[in-house]
């Protein structure tokens, strides 16, 4: 890559960086005028502190880029979680799930109560990068907390743009999240045009300590 390659590719970066800052701010505005009423005894709901985020089967390291699930929450647009849809291992194969249900990383996020979660879908490096990977349709959240065990699923769109998904707000199992799990239908998965490898790449989880 030269220098002009390099600098073209920083300051890509750094706007897409700007652009999920500004997409997730005009998320919250939105939150906070539909939830106003509910949220005024706690204040405004913040970006919530990731400690771990863990899973066996990332995609190996390769031409100089790792895939592990970390990669979502370090806000760095080119970099990506990613896991072969050709690996059988992924895949529940059992439960009311059935076989098709691909379990994804589990994630430590300590908190009081969620509000939304915010997602950029694909690998967004490049529109290439994007089109190449293949992208979730469908993704489920289980939570865990003071209540065991609760879980919702979310529709996603097929565009790298940050997306935001309500988590509901009066759902028993929303109090004292200490994990949440998450998992996709590989049925409504979009195939990438080169590779079949499932890529996420940024998750913000935003609520109050």
């Amino acid at each position: 890559m030269t220098q002009k390659q390099n600098h073209q590719s920083a300051k890509g970066n750094c706007l897409s960086k700007v652009i999920l800052r500004a997409t997730t701010a005009a998320f919250l505005a939105i939150f906070l005028i539909f939830n106003a009423g509910e949220v005024s005894a706690q204040g405004a709901p913040v970006k919530l502190k990731v400690v771990s985020a863990n899973y066996e089967y990332s995609l190996a390291p390769q031409g100089g880029n790792t895939y592990g699930a970390w990669n979502m929450f370090d806000g760095n647009p080119a970099t990506v979680w990613a896991v072969s849809l050709n690996d059988r291992r992924i895949y529940t194969g059992d439960g009311d799930r059935g076989s098709n249900w691909i379990w994804g990383p589990y994630i430590e996020v300590p908190c009081k109560k969620l509000s939304h979660i915010v997602i950029r879908n694909g690998y967004g490096k490049s529109a290439s990068a994007y089109i190449n990977n293949s992208r979730a349709t469908f993704i489920s959240f289980e939570i865990e907390g003071s209540y065991d065990l609760g879980n919702f699923d979310a529709t996603l769109r097929d565009t790298p743009d940050a997306q935001l998904v309500n988590v509901p707000y009066n759902a028993e199992w929303n109090n004292n999240i200490s994990a949440i799990q998450i998992s996709f239908d590989n049925r409504g998965v979009v195939r990438g045009a080169k590779w079949n490898d499932l890529c996420i790449t940024e998750i913000e989880f935003w609520g109050w300590k």
